[in-house]
């Protein structure tokens, strides 16, 4: 189980590290940008939705008025700390980004993984079989207006998957095996998803099943097909990269995701405000965002240091209950 655990950090590290790196990214003016952040934006996000889902598990045998408590400190608390944080932000600089935006979007992902873990929470009260459950909610959300908010309907298919993953495990030869062909499949929908006008983010509604089938289904592909590639390769290499350095390194900052994601864009801003509008060549572009994005982490875990030293602060910028168990 530690193992398992570990390894999973490791992912949670790759995972993090493609947001403040696909951020990073956006900040440079170059040609090469385009195809890295496609390349990024496929599936980083599902990989973390997946990744929530498959340790969801353990909370759903808690009472409604612990698990509730929990998943409010853990996540809404945060969310909604920094979204005030940056709309005051936002103000004091005089930067025109509209508040409501910046309140709603800002932490969308804690904002959408609340939502999500209380309905399926909820849900599995009624103690129906998981995949009628799976697919019958996924229709009806799929049929409401505006479920698509803060892209609940595009994360909610993801945490049933990270929930069925644990649920049906595999072995390693399986893994191996599923991860090699989800590779080649998404290397292929990659190379062709530009035939089908390919769009990020198109939201998931009736109109849009009905109007865009090819493109939404090359979208999910993707993140499917790219989240079961990261999380099965690298767990079927486990046993040769668990003695390196790196992996240990990679599987301690996994454990300041949360931090980090909430911090990046301060950093980010901070360390990419000297090279906006300067000319880049592809090679050095990626070695800038790399080292901006190794920065932006190294600032955001040290930052998170400091403020752990006061307990209620913790609490409500990082979501740390303050009694033990999780």
């Amino acid at each position: 189980m530690e193992n398992r655990s570990k390894i999973f950090d490791v992912i949670k590290f790759i995972a993090i590290f493609l947001v403040v790196w696909g951020h990073a990214i956006m900040c440079i003016d170059h040609q090469f940008q385009k195809e890295l952040v496609d390349i990024i934006y496929t599936f980083h996000m599902p990989l973390f939705m997946t990744i929530s889902g498959y340790f969801a598990s353990n909370s759903f045998n808690r009472p409604v008025r612990e698990f509730t408590y929990r998943k409010f400190i853990q996540l809404l608390l945060p969310a909604l700390a920094w979204s005030i944080i940056e709309v005051a932000w936002h103000y004091s600089l005089g930067t025109g980004y509209s508040l409501r935006d910046s309140f709603i979007g800002n932490s969308w992902f804690l904002k959408t993984l609340f939502a999500i873990s209380v309905v399926v929470y909820l849900l599995k009260k009624t103690h129906i079989n998981d995949w009628v459950l799976f697919s019958v909610s996924c229709a009806i959300f799929f049929a409401i207006p505006n479920a698509s908010t803060l892209k609940f309907n595009e994360m909610y298919f993801y945490f049933w998957i990270g929930y069925f993953m644990k649920k049906y495990p595999l072995n390693i030869k399986a893994m191996t095996t599923c991860s090699l062909i989800c590779l080649f499949l998404f290397v292929y929908l990659y190379c062709i998803r530009d035939y089908f006008e390919f769009i990020h983010w198109l939201p998931m509604t009736i109109n849009t099943i009905q109007s865009d089938t090819a493109t939404l289904a090359i979208n999910y592909s993707l993140g499917l097909t790219g989240t079961i590639t990261v999380i099965y390769g690298l767990q079927s290499v486990e046993h040769l990269i668990c003695n390196c350095r790196i992996y240990d390194l990679m599987a301690k900052f996994g454990r300041y995701t949360l931090q980090i994601y909430v911090l990046q864009t301060f950093f980010l801003i901070f360390g990419m405000s000297a090279l906006v509008g300067q000319p880049q060549t592809m090679a050095s572009g990626c070695i800038i965002c790399i080292i901006v994005s190794v920065f932006t982490i190294a600032c955001s875990i040290t930052t998170t240091h400091i403020l752990d030293r006061i307990s209620m602060v913790s609490t409500i910028l990082f979501g740390k209950l303050s009694f033990s168990g999780k």
